[in-house]
């Protein structure tokens, strides 16, 4: 859906309310970590040891793609720079090489969800990334809670139930916090819709709504409520408290496994869509935009336009048509299978080594850690 969302064509789905609230669908993935990380880490993550250990996996699990990514987007703006005559980047102002060096700094370091909207208004390169600068400190804070008050269950949720209160009232507007960040409150709505999913994942836990929403009628019904929540969001005063309690239900319910939708969602090639998703939200901004140039290029060459105005969500905006709408739609889809093809290699390249690599670090850190302190706590002869 993010994909669909960030292609520029004149198909017939460009203006559809389903597709141009998509990125709702981030929110989603919030609230799947959420669920995922509490299912997984939630009873390991008991003293600074844990923690430390937790971060290492996590940032191996983001950081070699979004790195690799963004030395992926310094390559083409510099080779774009360079074709205009202009050098591999521009000297002053926004765009220049210092500009670009010190927003990828901030953003290897994750720093980028701490900036104030109005410098973020024109992202830089790999936009979508905003929502990984998010979910890192996300894991961070639910890291550290889990950590620091781990003699006590209460004041564990106490604390991180009421940060995430205090997040959603930031999201909704009630509260504003004292600094801005990109897309609604990035860093608050990464820790509202992560705790949802840590809810979600405790009442998957207990059962007790097994009967309910375990099974193909329920599915059905809270697919069918997303789908209304999209397709109406712009008139949803009550958007975001709605989409967080569908999102935390739908998870309960596909959890349980025990419907037709559930079922679905296990075949080999949803579960392998799945584990490319982080590829494909990563990678399909600089792939939508290396097809776009080559689309112009080759146009150019033959002295014919590839570009048309259109209204979408009320803005006039310049998009991709070279063909009937029809044959736009294969050309979206083209794209979209490209994107994934591309993710096969991430995929394979990118983040599994870097997966592993983590896991491995963490693994020979730690045994270094425990014979160094074995060592230490010999008796010595005198």
């Amino acid at each position: 859906m993010i994909v669909l969302l960030h292609t520029s064509a004149d198909w017939h789905l460009l203006d559809s309310p389903l597709i141009r609230n998509g990125y709702i669908g981030v929110d989603f993935f919030f609230a799947l970590s959420g669920f995922v990380i509490a299912k997984s880490y939630g009873p390991r993550l008991e003293n600074l040891r844990d923690f430390v250990r937790f971060i290492i996996v996590r940032l191996g699990r983001l950081w070699p793609l979004h790195g690799f990514m963004m030395g992926m987007f310094l390559l083409y703006y510099g080779a774009m720079y360079y074709m205009r005559g202009k050098g591999p980047f521009g000297t002053t102002g926004e765009y220049s090489a210092g500009w670009i060096w010190g927003w990828n700094v901030r953003e290897a370091l994750f720093l980028n969800a701490f900036m104030n909207e109005g410098r973020v208004r024109h992202l830089f390169a790999n936009f979508p990334a905003w929502s990984i600068n998010a979910e890192f400190w996300a894991y961070v804070s639910f890291g550290l809670i889990m950590c620091f008050f781990s003699g006590s269950k209460l004041l564990r949720g106490v604390v991180f139930y009421g940060a995430a209160t205090a997040s959603a009232l930031v999201v909704v507007g009630a509260i504003t916090p004292p600094f801005g960040a990109a897309w609604g409150w990035s860093l608050f709505r990464a820790i509202f819709f992560f705790a949802c999913g840590t809810v979600a994942f405790r009442v998957w836990e207990h059962g007790a709504l097994a009967k309910v929403l375990g099974n193909t009628g329920a599915e059905m019904a809270l697919v069918a409520g997303w789908i209304v929540v999209l397709a109406t969001l712009r008139h949803l005063p009550a958007a975001t408290p709605m989409t967080a309690l569908l999102a935390s239900l739908m998870l309960v319910s596909f959890a349980y496994n025990k419907g037709a939708v559930s079922r679905l969602l296990t075949a080999r090639p949803m579960v392998r869509l799945g584990e490319l998703s982080y590829s494909v939200y990563l990678t399909h901004i600089l792939v939508l935009s290396v097809v776009a140039k080559v689309v112009r290029v080759g146009a150019g060459t033959f002295e014919a336009s590839t570009e048309c105005q259109r209204i979408v969500n009320g803005h006039d905006v310049i998009v991709t048509c070279f063909g009937s709408p029809w044959f736009m739609d294969l050309f979206v889809i083209a794209q979209l299978a490209l994107v994934i093809a591309v993710s096969h290699l991430t995929f394979a390249w990118i983040e599994m080594p870097g997966q592993r690599a983590s896991k491995t670090f963490a693994k020979r850190l730690f045994a270094q850690v425990d014979s160094g302190a074995a060592a230490a706590s010999k008796p010595t002869l005198m």
